[in-house]
């Protein structure tokens, strides 16, 4: 899915996609990833979001086993630590060349 024309990720988007494990949308101008939109992706290892609009990060999981976030060449401006400390098995989150982050 990436190199597309996505703007938007809509609630359920990837609904019935329960083992999906790796989902690259790197070079979209994605501006919004719907909460709900990842809340069926329990088996999802590797989530690439870098160059993209992105401002704010979507809700995962509660049980989510991720292990790679990239973020570099967003517009995100805070990691809020809820969302951080939900990601139990996070081995490598990328958040290189983004302006003006701040720790929430």
């Amino acid at each position: 899915l990436f190199n597309n024309s996505i703007s938007t990720i809509e609630p359920f988007a990837f609904a019935g996609l329960n083992y999906l494990t790796y989902v690259d949308l790197h070079n979209n101008p994605i501006q919004d990833v719907a909460n709900m939109s990842l809340s069926s992706m329990c088996f999802l290892l590797y989530l690439d979001l870098s160059n993209t609009n992105l401002a704010t990060l979507p809700a995962f999981p509660n049980n989510t086993i991720l292990k790679t976030l990239i973020l570099s060449y967003t517009k995100v401006t805070a990691l809020s630590s809820s969302i951080i400390l939900g990601l139990l098995h996070i081995e490598m989150l990328d958040i290189s060349h983004i302006n003006n982050m701040n720790d929430d």
